[in-house]
């Protein structure tokens, strides 16, 4: 818990899981190792499939969220929102539960130390993996037509 707050500032409040029985959560997150974190995402995976989508996140964050919550689904619904087309959308990620959404986006970008698989799925790679540096980079090169070099 304290290394989720100290990485993201969100405070936290102890609870039984048992009082969230018959609730309709949005997302959990668990925390582990990360050997520990990858034994659990293959067990989730299979033991939710379709009633759940489970993704990981940070080396020590797996994610587990109802059907049809992404970033993937979040991004059409924005586009529309600000009246503009997935197509015009740059996105930057840099692990699975930003795979969707780089697929969804109009240029996908993964950052140079993105998991194996979401620097497949990108458009471009950036070669900084320093996430200011890697930003800008995507900013620089498709947004405002630069050389990144």
């Amino acid at each position: 818990m304290d290394l989720y707050h100290q990485r993201t500032g969100a405070v936290y409040h102890l609870t039984d899981l048992d009082r969230l029985r018959g609730t309709a959560p949005t997302k959990l997150i668990l925390l582990a190792e990360p050997e520990e974190r990858e034994r659990l995402h293959s067990r989730f995976s299979r033991e939710l499939e379709g009633r759940a989508a489970v993704t990981r996140s940070e080396p020590e964050y797996l994610e587990i969220m109802a059907p049809g919550i992404s970033k993937g689904a979040a991004l059409p619904a924005i586009a529309r929102h600000l009246g503009i087309a997935t197509e015009q959308i740059l996105a930057v990620g840099d692990a699975d539960n930003d795979n969707e959404m780089l697929e969804a986006a109009g240029i996908g970008v993964a950052v140079a130390n993105a998991r194996e698989e979401t620097r497949r799925i990108a458009d471009f790679v950036t070669e900084s993996s320093n996430n200011d540096g890697a930003v800008a980079e995507a900013i620089r090169r498709f947004a405002l037509g630069g050389n990144t070099s």
